[in-house]
């Protein structure tokens, strides 16, 4: 070993054994020559018993604390390994310093995975139930005053920000609970901010557009959407408008209130009303109380049709006898066929171009003596011998009815 240079020395081919001897210069010892002493140094004087691996950067020498390159793409071992068998934390970050908001830069953890097409943070467990005490991923802002996003998701790309995959069928927790102690009101459970902002419901035993559904808004509008026919785009069911204007409440459907078998009561508020089209804006537009019952004939839209005790048919009306005019009348509001259903309205407002004749305005409408289709009502009162003369609307247009049938009726006498 004497007059050896320490860059002659033969280098090391595996890792040092507890009892190895590290070769060092002592450069403040100028006992072997004025260049320094060499000394022995063991593992255990580089790696004290409080800190195995202590690296600190002082102010200004700008310089980094730790770099780890590994390029073994062979056997692909990890980069860093930390094995943890105490209560302390694995890696701890205590960071000090002001990082910035820079999404490419900032942060006392960077995790670049640019050049990483897989996972980028993978956070992994195996434990059982009752073992688990924390949660995987824990954040807390421990201040009242902290007023800034606590998870904060940029995304530039196409995908989901956050995808939530509960893949046990078993489970009997919700996949996303959101518990808040703010009593305050004004404050949104979940807010979402976007140009028509919606959220999109799917039933996964289904197929096709059945179980497909969104809620939705579109200007000053809450919708209820559903998937069309086609199953290729939404339609709306229910649209509301905000108070501010008008809160008009509109449902593209049928609505039943209650349960078969129960009592259900719909209860109109003081100054609350139901209020009817005033007036239609094509042939064949309607409005008013309808239900569904079985034609005894051929009847189209707009006919007057009354209930025949013998078979519980309904049937053209003819003021030529009160057995087919002085009973109980409605008016058709789709066409119908011998034994098949029909659509009738019991009150409401009626246009129909082809059944109804040139109406005066305001003036009472009677049901007429032709007992044909597209010919049951008449502006001229019926006056042969025993007619029933029964009004049973008045005209709001020339060619619309608010029909309203009297319950009573008077006999002509000829």
């Amino acid at each position: 070993m004497a007059d050896r240079k320490i860059t002659g020395l033969v280098e090391l081919s595996s890792q040092p054994a507890a009892g190895d001897l590290f070769p060092l210069v002592d450069v403040s010892d100028t006992t072997m020559s004025s260049d320094g002493s060499t000394k022995r140094i063991t593992t255990s004087n580089l790696f004290s018993n409080v800190r195995k691996i202590s690296i600190t950067v002082a102010d200004t020498e700008n310089a980094v604390g730790l770099t780890v390159t590994q390029n073994d793409t062979t056997n692909n071992p990890n980069g860093i390994t930390t094995t943890n068998a105490g209560t302390g934390n694995a890696i701890k970050i205590d960071q000090n310093g002001d990082t910035g908001n820079a999404a490419s830069s900032s942060g006392a953890f960077l995790l670049d995975n640019t050049g990483n097409p897989g996972i980028g943070l993978n956070v992994y467990t195996n434990i059982g139930a009752g073992q688990a005490s924390g949660g995987l991923v824990f954040i807390k802002a421990d201040n009242a005053l902290y007023d800034s996003a606590v998870v904060r998701i940029d995304n530039d790309g196409l995908e989901e920000n956050l995808l939530l995959n509960s893949n046990n069928a078993s489970a009997t927790k919700p996949v996303l609970h959101i518990t808040s102690a703010g009593t305050a009101g004004a404050v949104a459970d979940i807010k979402i901010t976007a140009p028509g902002p919606d959220i999109e419901f799917v039933d996964s035993d289904e197929s096709g557009r059945a179980g497909k559904f969104e809620i939705a808004t579109q200007s000053n509008k809450f919708q209820i959407n559903s998937r069309n026919a086609g199953d290729n785009s939404f339609e709306t069911i229910i649209s509301i408008a905000q108070l501010a204007d008008g809160g008009l409440a509109t449902f593209n459907g049928n609505i039943k209130l209650g349960v078969d078998g129960t009592i259900s009561t719909l209860t109109l508020a003081e100054k609350a009303s139901i209020a009817l089209d005033p007036a239609g804006g094509a042939d064949g537009d309607y409005s008013g109380i309808t239900f569904t019952a079985t034609a005894g004939e051929t009847v189209a839209f707009g006919d007057v049709v009354y209930l025949k005790a013998a078979d519980s048919e309904w049937y053209l009306v003819d003021a030529d006898a009160v057995a087919t005019s002085a009973v109980a009348v409605a008016i058709c509001v789709s066409s119908g066929t011998n034994g098949n259903p029909v659509t009738l309205m019991q009150s409401g407002i009626i246009r129909a171009d082809a059944g109804f004749p040139a109406l005066t305005i305001g003036a009472a409408v009677y049901i007429s003596t032709t007992g044909t289709t597209t010919n049951t009502v008449t502006v001229t009162a019926p006056s042969g011998a025993d007619d029933v003369i029964r009004i049973i609307g008045f005209a709001l247009t020339a060619n619309e009815i608010m029909f309203s049938p009297s319950p009573d009726h008077i006999t002509a006498t000829g």
